[in-house]
């Protein structure tokens, strides 16, 4: 993007103008230049920007696809426990299966609460 708004900067004039060389006055290439370097320096900031905001979406992305495996887990762990037949002994081992996965979807404490 840039070196199309510094090349028009630096030729002001339509391509198709017969104009083989044109000489401005020093105060023109003075604002060019000035103009030409501040597009370049906010050209810098923008891509500075948007590598840092490329970044916060890769991480939250990374934390969906987490929050997406547990929920593949806890549906796994309830399809699992209804097939353990109800009785007082089996009672026990819901109880720890269902501890079991409120545990590994807690996981460790995150830095985001």
């Amino acid at each position: 993007m840039s070196d199309d708004l510094v090349r028009r900067l630096a030729f002001p004039y339509p391509k198709d103008e017969d104009v083989d060389e044109v000489t401005l006055p020093l105060w023109v290439l003075e604002l060019t230049t000035e103009a030409a370097d501040r597009i370049e320096e906010l050209e810098g900031q923008l891509k500075t920007v948007l590598d840092r905001e490329t970044s916060i979406l890769r991480y939250y992305d990374a934390k969906l696809d987490a929050a997406e495996a547990k929920l593949v887990k806890v549906v796994e762990a309830l399809m699992d426990m209804e097939k353990v037949p109800r009785s007082e002994a089996s009672t026990g081992i819901l109880k720890v299966m269902i501890r079991y996965t409120l545990a590994e979807l807690k996981g460790p404490e995150d830095e985001d609460h």
